[in-house]
């Protein structure tokens, strides 16, 4: 004959169930937390400049906000490992004979494993690379300002003749003076009308290879002098009298 449960027992049960699943929950979620205190582990290693391994090597992991320092030494392959390593940010400093020879940065989050090599013939390499970048790039800005300058020292050149020219124009008789003005009028017309064709011509091949082609009217390229005046044109004009001289000559010129 089977014994009936009694209640108690059933109470019992339920407290035992219900004891149990509250542990494994408050353990689930202690686990995260753990996680997040667990310290980093550091490893790496470190050669010279000919690419041999550094042994006896100090390095030092300090905290940047609590100053806190964790180090450790290279061994005979020039390779350390250093656990126990808080997560942050960190300074790393490498010190040999006392004389700190590398520093960098790491950031290391909650039980992470980093690695930290430092090669001193590879970044030897790099630093050899870049400085050739560098000096590379300043070679091209001093080829473009000594072009800069070239036109400058040509439209110098130019407004000085254009000074002769005018001096020698005033000197004429005013008939003259007339006749050149009409000859110069014509071959204005000239050169505009040949400077038109030439600038049709370029369209027409533009658009024969399927290039979009449009025409500037007189208010968009307003617009564009508009913008002009107040950035490159003010900028030439600010740099020297004689840039805003020539500018000022520039825009007194009328094409029709």
């Amino acid at each position: 004959m089977k014994r009936p449960i009694g209640i108690w027992t059933i109470t019992a049960m339920v407290c035992v169930l219900s004891l149990t699943a509250g542990m494994g929950m408050a353990a689930w979620a202690q686990a995260p937390a753990a996680n997040a205190n667990a310290p980093a582990r550091v490893s790496g290693e470190m050669r010279d400049v000919s690419g041999n391994q550094s042994p006896n090597v100090t390095v030092t992991f300090t905290n940047t906000t609590t100053k806190q320092a964790y180090d450790t030494i290279t061994d005979s392959r020039g390779a350390f490992n250093r656990g126990g390593v808080p997560a942050g940010n960190y300074t790393v400093t490498f010190t040999f004979n006392r004389e700190v020879v590398y520093e960098t940065v790491l950031v290391l989050t909650p039980g992470q494993n980093a690695t930290l090599n430092v090669n001193f013939k590879e970044l030897q390499a790099k630093d050899a690379a870049e400085q050739e970048d560098a000096a590379k790039k300043a070679a091209e800005n001093r080829a473009k300002f000594g072009e800069m300058k070239a036109r400058f020292d040509a439209g110098t050149a130019a407004l000085e003749q254009a000074r002769a020219t005018r001096a020698q124009m005033d000197k004429l008789p005013k008939a003259q003076q007339d006749i050149v003005m009409d000859l110069g009028a014509e071959l204005e017309q000239f050169g505009t009308k040949e400077a038109m064709a030439d600038d049709q011509k370029v369209a027409e091949v533009y658009a024969k290879k399927g290039a979009k082609v449009a025409d500037l009217d007189d208010a968009i390229v307003e617009k564009w002098r508009a913008i002009a005046r107040a950035t490159a044109w003010k900028d030439y004009a600010d740099r020297t009298p004689l840039s805003a001289e020539l500018l000022k000559l520039a825009e007194a010129v009328s094409v029709s």
